[in-house]
């Protein structure tokens, strides 16, 4: 039996994990569309008001960063 050689075995791992991955994403998309009322009503439900402060000093201080080159 020939042994197959260590590049083609990685490759063939590598895409065997990417389409391992799809599948989950698309399940999980599948099932965030079949259950969209019941997300909307959670994010509606879910307040940020505590964090709102922290939040909006974040968003300032990426806005004001000036680029170093």
């Amino acid at each position: 039996m020939n042994k197959r050689p260590p590049g083609l075995v990685a490759i063939v791992i590598y895409k065997g994990f990417v389409a391992l991955l799809l599948t989950a994403t698309s399940i999980v998309l599948l099932l965030a569309l079949k259950k969209h009322d019941a997300l909307v009503t959670f994010s509606d439900s879910y307040v940020l008001e505590g964090k709102l402060t922290v939040i909006e000093w974040l968003i300032a201080e990426i806005i004001n960063i000036k680029p170093q080159t």
